[in-house]
């Protein structure tokens, strides 16, 4: 594991400002990692993948999707396709913590702005 192997950067979650970090390294063992300023949590995407069947839109030899006889509706499915394991952290000092861990440009980029107290968050939800 690279430690500084991640690039903190400016984004928008559902139309709100937020940070993601993207891994500017090879060795970096994670795809992503975004702040949702709506859940005060940060996802991480990590690079390992597990299978799991899931329910997939089903498509003809063109590529089309294929609709339910009778309806709107796509038919579906059941496929085997990799997932990357995906994490949640909403411990501002755990999500802290792993920033301060992989992020090569703390010094220059004001990640704390975009935490709010829990009080002010439920103002807003309001």
């Amino acid at each position: 594991m690279s430690a500084k192997s991640m690039l903190l950067y400016s984004s928008d979650w559902e139309g709100i400002p937020t940070f993601r970090l993207m891994p500017i390294t090879s060795d970096c063992p994670y795809l992503e990692m975004i702040f949702m300023p709506r859940h005060q949590g940060l996802g991480i995407m990590n690079k390992q993948a597990k299978q799991m069947f899931k329910f997939i839109d089903k498509v003809d030899d063109k590529g089309n999707i294929v609709m339910v006889k009778g309806t709107n509706q796509p038919a579906q499915e059941r496929k085997l396709v990799n997932v990357e394991y995906e994490y949640f952290m909403i411990n501002k000092e755990e999500i802290s913590n792993i920033i301060e861990l992989f992020a090569a440009n703390l010094d220059s980029f004001d990640y704390k702005k975009y935490f709010i107290d829990m009080k002010v968050k439920e103002e807003v939800e309001q």
